[in-house]
């Protein structure tokens, strides 16, 4: 029944799934790939308990126009301008249309301009996106975007900029092809990055662990990285344990040849792996 129903879309609404999904007596684990929230980072609403399910798109923080100072940029940031300056509108809308949504937005405004100039342009802003704990079709902007898919088997791709796709456990993607994530555009050129430096690269040890990369397609020892081409697919895996089987895959489209640049294997000091929200922010 669930899948029968549309996907849900929501801006500056960070703590509406949940409630909407009991409304409806729907279990919200139910709903999690069903609902994409586009909040920006200093939403006051977020501070007020968010129960976050689905995804989350977190805008940077709004930090003012020409109507609002400092002290009411939050406010701001929850109003349609936040979201029709950095996304834009649709291009499935025809120019009549766009012209039309736009002058309802510009009317609630005293200058009865709603597009801020200074954040945007539409659609190159850098997002934080989080995933659900569900399969996730997880797509960035065109800045400099850190996606997190989280659990599930998510299918991610960053757009253009230098694009972070961050792994905080060897559960949040498969170890075998059928169940791995996919990252969709990798690009070395565009600066890409595949973090791995939150996840204990020895299970056999105690205390954290860094993966080793290493050149070729077998393990030699626990905690290693390797990566290989098989036709128009690159594969990522990862070992944590003995045994020559991965633990982690990762599959990206395209041939690439994968260097220890293109990932992110330790903590550097002052790297924030997974903010909590409170934090968020600051990220962006």
């Amino acid at each position: 029944m669930t899948d029968a129903r549309a996907d849900f879309v929501g801006f500056g609404a960070p703590n509406w799934e949940g409630a909407a999904a009991r409304h409806f007596g729907i279990d919200p684990l139910l709903m999690e790939n069903r609902f994409a929230d586009y909040t920006a980072a200093n939403d006051p609403v977020l501070i007020n308990g968010v129960e976050r399910i689905g995804t989350t798109y977190f805008l940077p923080a709004f930090t003012g126009s020409g109507i609002v100072d400092a002290a009411t940029a939050p406010v701001a940031a929850h109003s349609p301008t936040t979201y029709a300056s950095a996304l834009g509108l649709p291009d499935w809308l025809s120019t009549q249309d766009q012209e039309a949504a736009t002058a309802v937005v510009n009317a609630d405004f005293p200058t009865g301009n709603a597009i801020d100039p200074s954040y945007g342009p539409s659609g190159s802003l850098s997002l934080f996106v989080a995933g659900s704990r569900g399969d996730d079709v997880l797509a960035g902007l065109g800045g400099d975007d850190t996606i997190v898919g989280g659990p599930g088997k998510d299918i991610m791709s960053g757009a253009s900029g230098a694009d972070v796709f961050v792994f905080n456990g060897i559960a949040e993607s498969g170890s075998s092809p059928s169940g791995s994530d996919a990252i969709l555009d990798f690009d070395h050129l565009d600066g890409d990055k595949i973090d791995l430096s939150a996840i204990d690269a020895r299970a056999d040890m105690l205390g954290k662990q860094d993966f080793t990369f290493v050149q070729g397609t077998k393990f030699l020892a626990p905690g290693q990285v390797v990566s290989w081409m098989e036709g128009n697919t690159t594969w990522i895996a990862a070992n944590t344990d003995w045994d020559a089987s991965p633990e982690f895959m990762i599959r990206l489209d395209g041939r690439h040849v994968i260097a220890a640049d293109d990932l992110i294997l330790d903590a550097s000091p002052g790297w924030i792996l997974l903010a909590p929200v409170a934090q968020i922010g600051s990220l962006l």
